[in-house]
């Protein structure tokens, strides 16, 4: 038998010695294991990498626990901890256009204005590599700040192709835009939940409501993937006066609930959430507590289903384990997990994804607000059941 198998065999011994003093069980796995990672080095016809076999045997463990729980090597380990400070980019962000690769938006005073790319620009080339796919051109534009990138790129509006060449710089990425819409209302979109977002929002609405106060709000957390819990905590307090945000539960410690307060509230008008199926995590949270609570609808799709928090624990080897430990709760105790949210006025996407203010979502969204406007809601959550709205 192999050395790492012995020493495997031995780190087992120990184990199966606590397992069986609980669960009989559990000594039967363990030395299944213990005896297939044998049969297998001496047995199998092929060489044997000790070492990416009981990777292999971890990795499987942890992927049957649920869809968000991993495994990582030291290698991705490694890769994952890279300090995202010293990464650099250049001010743009890409979405698909049929099959090709074209520029959504382009951040104000970064290196992509300066070159004067615009919305619907097409990327044919990054760094002499064919934009075809969507997340490999994201990735490639993605680098060590003060590197240089190169673009081929076709101005949709000049007709021409320029070959660029880009300063990647550390940009702090805005995480919210706002507009108004018609007759009073705003429209505000959260990309995601990151520090200073809560920030953001505040300062967008009192843009919004400069001119004269709002009529009512399209909140937009379309494609948000969540981040910081506590950002979309604060941002529901934002319109919210009192009552249960969202409450989270694990094995480790006790219930924790995070609560409203009526300082700072925002007037009551109307508002419309639009979500798909790429609203996760946070943005659900977010989206869950405004609803219950009686203070929005929700249009769109069903979201995604998140609602977990997840930890990430280094092993003596650097590989690492992330761990699904506790999950989130709406305001009337449910989990969202596995089943999203879905909305009160079901509207699958439609138009053109560069302009979200034109889409049908958004249209629909500003019908229901505009609807409530002179139709009051029919009073604060009781606890009983979900807010739902009929169809306009």
């Amino acid at each position: 038998m192999k050395a790492a198998s012995c020493f495997v065999l031995g780190v087992l011994a120990g184990a199966i010695g606590v397992a069986a003093a609980e669960d009989e069980g559990a000594y039967r796995s363990l030395a299944v294991f213990a005896r297939s990672l044998h049969y297998i080095e001496s047995s199998w016809i092929g060489d044997v990498d000790d070492r990416a076999l009981i990777q292999a045997a971890i990795r499987g463990m942890v992927s049957s626990l649920d869809r968000h729980s991993r495994y990582f090597d030291p290698a991705e380990y490694a890769s994952f901890q890279k300090d995202p400070d010293t990464s650099g980019t250049v001010g743009l962000s890409l979405v698909a256009d049929g099959g090709a690769i074209v520029v959504g938006e382009v951040e104000e005073g970064g290196p992509a204005a300066r070159a004067a790319i615009e919305p619907k620009d097409q990327i044919l080339e990054i760094d002499g590599g064919k934009a075809s796919d969507l997340e490999q051109a994201r990735r490639a534009l993605v680098g060590k700040a003060g590197s240089l990138v190169a673009l081929v790129v076709r101005r949709t509006q000049k007709g021409r192709v320029d070959t660029l060449s880009l300063l990647r710089e550390r940009l702090k990425e805005r995480t919210v835009t706002s507009s108004i819409l018609e007759r009073g209302v705003g429209y505000l979109r959260i990309k995601s939940f990151s520090d200073g977002t809560a920030e953001e929002v505040e300062r967008a609405l009192v843009r919004l409501s400069a001119q004269k106060p709002l009529s009512g709000l399209v909140l937009d957390l379309r494609d948000n993937p969540g981040g910081l819990l506590d950002q979309a905590v604060r941002i529901a307090d934002i319109w919210l006066e009192g009552g249960v945000i969202v409450s989270t539960r694990s094995k480790a410690r006790p219930p924790e609930v995070e609560k409203a307060h009526p300082k700072g509230t925002e007037p009551g008008y109307p508002i419309a959430v639009v979500v798909n199926s790429k609203s996760a995590s946070a943005s659900e949270v977010l989206a869950a507590a405004l609803r219950e609570h009686n203070r929005a609808s929700l249009v769109g799709t069903t979201t995604y289903g998140k609602g977990s928090v997840q930890t990430v624990v280094e092993l003596e080897d650097h590989s690492a384990l992330k761990l699904t430990v506790a999950r989130y709760y709406t305001p009337s105790g449910r989990s969202v997990e596995g089943a999203g949210l879905v909305p009160d006025l079901n509207v699958a996407a439609a138009g053109d994804p560069l302009h979200p203010e034109s889409e049908a979502e958004v249209k629909a969204a500003l019908e229901v607000v505009t609807r409530r406007m002179r139709e009051p809601d029919d009073g604060p959550f009781t606890g009983q059941r979900p807010h739902g709205i009929s169809k306009p």
